[in-house]
């Protein structure tokens, strides 16, 4: 078989893209892990709704058979580049709208950035994550309470825990802060807790999928 120049050129480029990107798969220091939850909050915001998404990277090292709790100072984490938030979205709807066709729609989302928030351990099982412990998030403002029902304007931090899994946060805003700080509005019972179900893809699955993007990236360029 033999192939016109521009084309052996496309190739190796290629047959290189999928070499590194099967390296990195294979050696990845940092494996990304992914959480999920969708209750209702309950409280003051009986009949509203929060379903999240949280992105965390944890170094490969500390993904053993287990079971074994990990903290940020064990050497795993501390030689693979430590245990990494990578950011979170909650969006809130109304429970009521859940019948609607294409389910219930998003009345106000919230944005958390890489970094808001402390993981401090994780608990590891079969090579995958099964809970996360960290810090809270700062309060972010959100018009779901207002919105809802005609609440006060709110403000809504997250954090995860190795019990409770994702626990939210409320506090009423006020002037250019909010009411109280997370810890303190949880310790008073302006909170709601989620179960969380985390995915940990397995490093193969990691090189098969930058094989797949390298091998799509010659066919755009050969078309």
């Amino acid at each position: 078989m033999s192939f016109a120049p521009h084309s052996r050129a496309w190739l190796k480029s290629a047959v290189t893209a999928l070499t590194v990107w099967c390296a990195i798969g294979n050696s990845w220091a940092g494996t990304p892990v992914s959480g999920e939850w969708d209750p209702a909050i309950g409280g003051v915001f009986n009949l509203l709704g929060w379903r999240g998404t949280a992105q965390f990277d944890v170094p490969a090292g500390c993904l053993t058979a287990g079971p074994v709790s990990v903290f940020s100072t064990d050497p795993c984490v501390v030689n693979g580049g430590g245990l990494n938030f990578l950011g979170a979205t909650v969006q809130f709807y109304k429970l009521t709208d859940v019948a609607l066709p294409g389910g219930a729609p998003t009345i106000d989302t919230v944005l958390f950035g890489a970094g808001a928030l402390t993981v401090n351990g994780i608990d590891v099982l079969d090579s995958q994550v099964q809970k996360v412990a960290s810090g809270y998030t700062g309060f972010a403002p959100t018009t779901a309470g207002s919105t809802y029902n005609g609440l006060d304007l709110y403000g809504f931090a997250i954090r995860f825990d190795d019990m409770l899994d994702a626990t939210l946060v409320y506090g009423q805003k006020r002037g250019n802060g909010f009411v109280g700080t997370p810890g303190s509005n949880e310790a008073a019972g302006n909170f709601a807790q989620a179960p969380v179900i985390y995915t940990t893809p397995e490093p193969s699955s990691l090189a098969l999928v930058a094989g797949a993007m390298a091998l799509a990236a010659l066919a755009r360029r050969r078309t």
